[in-house]
Formats: C-alpha cells, sequence, structure tokens
C-alpha cells in the first residue's frame, strides 16, 4: 500500500498538526499499519508519500484509513474513508473522509498492489491477470424536498440538486429549479450512470437559485456512503457545511433544521 497525501483537511478547518494515518483490512485491528507522523502545522496539506507491505487476511473486502493527529498533546480523530478492494489496483484511488460518519473533511490519495503470495480475495474481480469489472450502474431519482430553508425572510426559494460523486466540484446530475417553495416536487431522474473506481460517497448539494441571475445560495447538503450500495427511497436529511458560519446561522434561523429530500436510487 502506498499512502500518497492528503488535500481538503486544511479548507474544511479540520486539519490537525502532526498528522498519521492508520490502515486496516475491513476495520480490523488485528491488521494495523500506521505512517509516520508529519511535523507540519494544520494549514499545509500532508503529504507522506509512504509505502507498506501489509498482509491482506481472507476475505477482506476493504481497506480502512484513519487520519489523526495532535491536539494541545493529546489524539484527535480527524476523519475516516474506507477503499474497496475490488478496485483497480496500481492506480491511484482518491478516498472521501468524514468526520462522525457525516461531515466531509478531506480526502487521501492511496495506491495498492498484490504482491506474489497475497493475492485479492477470489471473488475480486480484478485480481492479476483477470478483466476488468464492468462499473456499476446508478439510476436515480429526484422525487421531493420538503422543510427546505428561507435564506431571508422576504421569500421562498427557487431550490434544485446537484449531485456528484465524492466531494466533487462537478455534478454528473442537476434537476430543474422549482420557483418560490419549500416543497419542491421534481420527479426528475438519470439512468445508467457509471460509478467510478474507488467512489465511496454520493454528494447531494440543495441551492437556492437567484432569479436575478446572481450568485446561488446554499441550502443543504447531503453525503451517502457507498459502501455498501444504497438501494430504494430514501429521505435525506440536510446538513450544513463543516465549519461554515452562515451555514450554521440558516440553521438557526430555520429552527434547527434544513428540511430533507427524497430519493430514489439503484444500482445495477
Amino acid at each position: 500500500v502506498s499512502l500518497l497525501r492528503a488535500d481538503g483537511m486544511h479548507r474544511t478547518g479540520l486539519g490537525v498538526a502532526d498528522p498519521y494515518v492508520e490502515l486496516t483490512f475491513d476495520d480490523d485491528l488485528r491488521y494495523v499499519c500506521r505512517s509516520k507522523a508529519l511535523r507540519i502545522p494544520p494549514s499545509v496539506p500532508p503529504v507522506w508519500d509512504e509505502r507498506f507491505a501489509m498482509r491482506m487476511p481472507r476475505g477482506a473486502r476493504s481497506l480502512t484509513m484513519t487520519v489523526y493527529g495532535d491536539d494541545f498533546g493529546g489524539r484527535v480523530r480527524v476523519g475516516g474513508g474506507t477503499l474497496d478492494l475490488s478496485a483497480a489496483p496500481n492506480t491511484d484511488h482518491w478516498v472521501d473522509l468524514l468526520q462522525n460518519s457525516v461531515t466531509p473533511c478531506g480526502r487521501v490519495l492511496i495506491r495498492f498492489v498484490y504482491q506474489k503470495g497475497m493475492a485479492p480475495r477470489p471473488s475480486s474481480p480484478t485480481s492479476l491477470g483477470a478483466q476488468p469489472a464492468q462499473p456499476h450502474l446508478l439510476d436515480l431519482e429526484i422525487v421531493k424536498g420538503q422543510g427546505l430553508p428561507r435564506r431571508d425572510r422576504q421569500g421562498y426559494p427557487c431550490p434544485y440538486v446537484e449531485v456528484c460523486w465524492g466531494l466533487s466540484a462537478d455534478p454528473f446530475f442537476k434537476t430543474t429549479a422549482k420557483s418560490w417553495t419549500e416543497s419542491p416536487v421534481w420527479g426528475e431522474s438519470i439512468k445508467g450512470v457509471g460509478m467510478p473506481e474507488g467512489a465511496a460517497l454520493l454528494s447531494f448539494l440543495v441551492s437556492d437559485k437567484d432569479p436575478k441571475g446572481g450568485f446561488d445560495g446554499f441550502m443543504g447538503m447531503y453525503t451517502l456512503p457507498l459502501l455498501p450500495l444504497p438501494a430504494g427511497d430514501k429521505w435525506l436529511r440536510l446538513r450544513p457545511r463543516a465549519n461554515e458560519p452562515e451555514d450554521r446561522k440558516l440553521l438557526q434561523q430555520n429552527k434547527g433544521s434544513l428540511g430533507e429530500i427524497h430519493v430514489r436510487l439503484e444500482f445495477r
């Protein structure tokens, strides 16, 4: 396993001094490797560039990584993420990190390869010499929302939803904006979207469209873990972004709730 670097922790405000990473298979603490602690301030993105030889237990399905650091002399957990071992070996993979399994807090770049005598699990479609697995295809419908927040007291919002893999800034799907409503009904869908290798999250961002063509306002977001693959109808309770004072203010203005959206999804 090659642990390369991290990105985004310093921008979310969740960076720590002396960061290090613990790697395990399926959260099994019998198989733990720990990186060196970098002597850097919280404002600097970590670069480890370390390599580990890890004995993989039979049946292992995922590689789990947890980022820690020091806070006034004590250990603090920054966040964790998981890489599905069905991802292609000898390829760089960005793994999204979550704080408390909810809040996005950066990502880690990692690469792995199977050495002689350390073959992947028999069912893995990316075993050495095997043909690459066909990607999962996503069918997604954004059904409706309810209880969405007002950004000001003078009018109703014009909400729309964007969906992307991981924490990417490039959405693969965007609904239309529904005019002047806190309870929009979209009923809009997309089918057959290929899931990128190593994707760990599906992110939903709800925004308020500015009818005058200015900047659209943030209304809420939700990050849905993809291990195991979710399916069916889900109500996603929207959350604020990490360390964004304006989001906290919006939450308080709307009695502690940013509302929720109803989605329907199926992987095949």
